[in-house]
């Protein structure tokens, strides 16, 4: 534990940071029942605008970021959303990631698609970046029931999504833009990667709505503390109902909302271009732990002999 404390100490001296640019996140706080209200769809979607405007007004603001699921549909159901969407980056000359479902269809008939839970983002001309992020890691049995092929079962919407094949690093103008959707940010291994190939700045897009005001959403945002120390990278956090904010690579969050407000922050994500050994070498830590655990058994098995 000394040697933990001192390390950490002399690191926190040491180690070069920069700024990577300037970010706002919105957090348009719209209610777990209300969310998926078809009579409230486009009522909702002018709502993430509207605070997406707000976002926009911030000073030297360089990419806005709304929340997961912040549209309250798809694309190709509501293709004027896109245009919408595209506009507001393209008058204003800022990107924006906007989180959503993403559709593909599979065949003719109304229930032949594929859904994923994704991330778009719109380039400062209003342009979509390639292919939108799709999660990778769902939720057990709300996003994807598992061990089961949704439809043998004619799973649709709940516990039948899919599963997301890459993980993009989408370029902005805060440099490499890595994007974890809600429970993602729990994996080490998914923001390690988006590291080694380039990731300037981490990105959560959550949806906590359903937790209510409970111990859960300070929880999530923790994980994302120790991201941004495994990875030294900055860390922009948009969340529906909170907690938005901000985290350093030193893991201290620089700003934060309240749960349940309507709101958006902006500040300068700070990050740095040192590689460490958790994202180089990977989960060494517990390999090694793992070796001399056997070596232990292997030696014990030995004296009793």
């Amino acid at each position: 534990m000394l040697g933990a404390l001192t390390y950490g100490a002399w690191r926190m001296r040491t180690l070069p940071v920069r700024p990577a640019g300037v970010v706002a996140v919105t957090q348009p706080s719209i209610g777990f029942q209300e969310k998926w209200d078809a009579v409230l769809q486009e009522q909702i979607f002018d709502s993430v605008v509207s605070i997406s405007r707000e976002a926009l007004a911030h000073p030297g603001v360089q990419l806005v970021v709304w929340p997961e699921a912040s549209m309250p549909g798809s694309f190709l159901h509501r293709p004027s959303w896109e245009r919408v969407i595209g506009a507001q980056a393209a008058q204003a000359g800022v990107p924006v990631v906007v989180g959503g479902l993403d559709y593909a269809r599979t065949g003719d008939q109304p229930g032949d698609y594929e859904y994923w839970n994704a991330a778009f983002v719109f380039d400062a001309d209003g342009q979509r970046q390639g292919r939108p992020y799709h999660k990778r890691y769902l939720v057990p049995i709300t996003e994807r029931v598992p061990f089961v092929n949704p439809r043998l079962f004619n799973l649709q919407f709940f516990g039948a999504f899919s599963i997301g094949r890459d993980a993009p690093v989408f370029t902005s103008p805060v440099g490499g833009l890595g994007i974890l959707i809600c429970y993602e940010s729990l994996f080490p291994e998914l923001a390690a990667d988006y590291r080694r190939r380039g990731a300037d700045v981490l990105l959560n897009i959550t949806n906590d709505a359903w937790f209510g005001n409970t111990s859960a959403p300070p929880g999530h945002l923790a994980h994302m503390v120790m991201r941004a120390i495994e990875t030294r990278t900055g860390v922009a956090r948009a969340a529906n109902t909170g907690i938005s904010g901000f985290v350093d690579p030193f893991g201290r969050i620089t700003a934060r909302s309240a749960l349940g407000d309507r709101t958006t922050l902006a500040t300068t994500v700070m990050t740095t271009d040192v590689i460490p050994l958790a994202v180089r070498w990977g989960d060494w830590v517990g390999l090694l732990s793992l070796v001399a655990t056997a070596l232990l058994l292997g030696a014990a098995a030995w004296r009793r002999r």
